[in-house]
């Protein structure tokens, strides 16, 4: 009997230890009922009179039921059930939560995430959605944690405290209680995001990490928080499932990938209304104007086509402000170029779709080379498609290679001829409907499924 009571008290310590999963309780519980009640038991008890073995028996019962009672209870807020127990899968529409930390503000992006949450949705999986709403972060209707939005320094420290408290206060199991997985949209390594990913594993979800950038080193100076993402990426590994990435690494930090395009919704792009000014080209840069939209490389080439004279007349609008607006108002004051280059600030719905209709070439990144990239795959080059515009970039993008509508010039900081970029134009045979029909191969809808897929079927 104490050789008995000895092995039973093993195992019960051993169980203890370890952290089943849903199928290997019911594995356990299959093989100790086969290993005590058919084979070990009858032959022990043998020798015991019929009361006394129906005592034990019944002992050795409650002694295992109570174990397995108690994992089991102890895991079920994990387990989603069904009635057909095929890993006890909850029935119906697979459900996620798509996280980012992007406000209104950045128009662009914001957009995009909507587009992908749409697409989302169509596929049959329903996606919660964050938003930040007068300085408030929240998923869906249910407020999480202030959160900052300015570009100020103490708004940018502000906002990396916010960070903070948002991640631990998303660390409640009850805000996940109908979810199967969660789409994070990267915001940098820190011990905090490495914190929330281990709650996500614990409570058994799936973890898709989306990198609009990759490799995206250059995009910012060094500083504190960059070394710490450099740390703290290296752990990604042990709690991501998959990384969805616009590049065509096919891993990512030991994770391996989904490769997908930017996407467009082409129901919300309207084709250009063409209003033709006659006697002159007019460019059009749309953007946020960030140091690698390479804007001051056009505001150059342009100086340098009127010191020789070029014949014809030309305007370069550019549509949105960022950071680098006040340095190119500068260049273009202090070599007279006003007649020439016309700032216009941000512009959205109507007023944007006016510019549109008067642009004949649209102007995508010049300076991807600054950040130290050569294959990217911005959405605006997926816009101006979709507008029917033929547009100009400087870096190698997989779905515009030789298409006669874009111009591509060099990768690196020399000015450009735009004599040869008016030549191009004017030789140009492809219409504006044929442009945006190439566009169709850039829906949200085929780019998400790839996600969708895996979500799915595991591929």
């Amino acid at each position: 009997m104490n050789f008995i009571s000895i092995i039973l008290t093993l195992l019960i310590i051993i169980n203890q230890k370890v952290n089943p999963s849903i199928n290997q309780i019911f594995q356990r519980m299959e093989m100790y009922i086969f290993f005590f009640y058919i084979v070990f038991i009858p032959n022990v008890f043998e020798s015991f009179n019929k009361e006394q073995g129906r005592i034990l028996k019944a002992l050795f019962f409650i002694s295992i039921s109570i174990l397995y009672l108690k994992t089991f209870l102890l895991k079920l807020p994990e387990y989603k059930f069904n009635l057909n127990f095929n890993h006890f899968k909850k029935e119906g529409k697979m459900k996620g939560i798509y996280l980012n930390f992007i406000s209104e503000k950045e128009i662009g992006v914001y957009k995009k995430i909507n587009y992908q949450i749409k697409s989302f949705n169509k596929l049959g999986v329903n996606t919660k959605k964050c938003k930040i709403i007068e300085g408030k972060f929240y998923i869906n209707d249910i407020f999480i944690n202030k959160y900052h939005t300015g570009t100020s320094f103490k708004e940018k420290l502000s906002r990396k405290i916010d960070l903070y408290f948002c991640l631990k206060k998303l660390q409640r199991p009850k805000l996940y209680e109908d979810i199967d997985f969660m789409y994070i949209r990267y915001f940098y390594s820190s011990p905090w995001l490495i914190s929330y990913l281990k709650f996500l594993k614990k409570i058994n979800l799936k973890v898709i990490l989306e990198i609009p950038t990759y490799p995206y080193d250059g995009e910012v100076k060094d500083n504190f928080f960059t070394k710490w993402d450099k740390k703290y990426r290296k752990e990604l590994h042990k709690y991501v499932d998959k990384v969805v990435t616009y590049s065509d690494d096919k891993e990512i930090w030991e994770i391996p990938c989904i490769n997908i395009s930017n996407g467009i919704d082409l129901k919300e792009i309207q084709m250009i209304d063409r209003k033709k000014k006659e006697g002159k080209i007019i460019l059009t840069s749309v953007s946020n104007c960030s140091f690698w939209h390479g804007i001051d490389r056009f505001i150059y080439s342009i100086l340098e086509y009127t010191k020789n004279n070029g014949k014809e007349e030309i305007i370069f609008n550019i549509v949105g402000e960022g950071n680098e607006t006040s340095k190119l108002k500068q260049t273009v004051k202090e070599n007279k170029l006003e007649n020439y280059v016309i700032f216009h600030g941000k512009r959205l719905g109507k007023e944007l779709d006016e510019f549109y209709n008067i642009t004949d070439i649209g102007i995508g990144s010049l300076g991807i080379h600054r950040i130290s990239l050569e294959t990217v795959q911005p959405l605006k080059n997926r816009e101006y498609c979709a507008k029917g515009l033929p547009f100009i970039i400087s870096f190698n993008d997989p779905d515009f290679i030789n298409k006669e509508f874009v111009y591509k010039i060099g990768n690196n900081e020399k000015l450009f001829d735009i004599e040869k970029i008016i030549e191009w134009y004017k030789n140009l045979k492809i219409t504006s409907k044929e442009i945006r029909e190439y566009s169709k191969n850039f829906s949200w809808d085929i780019q998400m499924k790839k996600v969708v897929d895996y979500l799915k079927e595991g591929k």
